[in-house]
């Protein structure tokens, strides 16, 4: 079974992350193809990296076949613990979403969307990286929402986005993150993931 932090207990939610080595795990929440030779060459070394920490934290996307989501059903074992950030009128369909012993590792903090408006996505994304004030984030791809999460956090605090630059097949067209094409000009901030082991986040 789950456990759910309700949106009115942030100082419990905080509390979680206290001494945790955590990683915000992100990217293209549609169009993943994961038979293609591409997605599945980086799919164990991609875990690989989740593992290394205590707490992977995402956004509450559910792991459907497609979405950067689908990776943490491949995760085994009681470690790393997963807590999912979303929004509370989502949580049911969350936890629907997941079966097995995988649902008994997930913690969901709760988020109220009433403040965000049209920039919710976004902003879910902000609130989780405060609450949990990590400085790493794994970008499996990843889209426009990804791109504005890492523009905002640079007004606030330094963190560093690793990207696994896996296409996805958007409108009948290969699509690369939207980091990408900023990886050259924030050198320190975004990481092409080398997956022979070099750069780990």
């Amino acid at each position: 079974m789950a456990t759910v932090i309700p949106c009115g207990e942030v100082g419990r939610q905080k509390a979680l992350f206290d001494g945790a080595s955590v990683i915000h795990f992100k990217g293209f929440a549609c169009g993943l193809d994961f038979d293609s030779e591409t997605v599945v060459s980086v799919v164990q070394s991609t875990i690989s990296i989740l593992s290394e920490a205590d707490i992977v934290v995402w956004d509450g996307d559910a792991p459907r076949i497609g979405s950067f989501a689908h990776v943490l059903t491949h995760l085994d074992g009681d470690s790393p613990k997963l807590v999912a950030f979303k929004f509370k009128d989502g949580v049911s369909g969350l936890l629907k979403s997941f079966d097995g012993p995988l649902l008994s590792k997930i913690t969901v903090c709760e988020v109220d969307p009433t403040p965000y408006g049209k920039k919710a996505w976004t902003q879910l994304g902000i609130h989780a990286l405060n609450v949990t004030r990590a400085d790493r984030v794994l970008s499996f791809g990843g889209g426009e929402i990804v791109l504005n999460e890492f523009d905002s956090m640079q007004g606030l605090r330094p963190v560093v986005f690793h990207l696994v630059d896996v296409p996805r097949l958007r409108n009948g067209k290969i699509q690369h993150s939207a980091l990408h094409a900023k990886a050259a000009a924030y050198p320190e901030l975004i990481r092409v993931v080398d997956l022979t082991g070099k750069d780990h986040p």
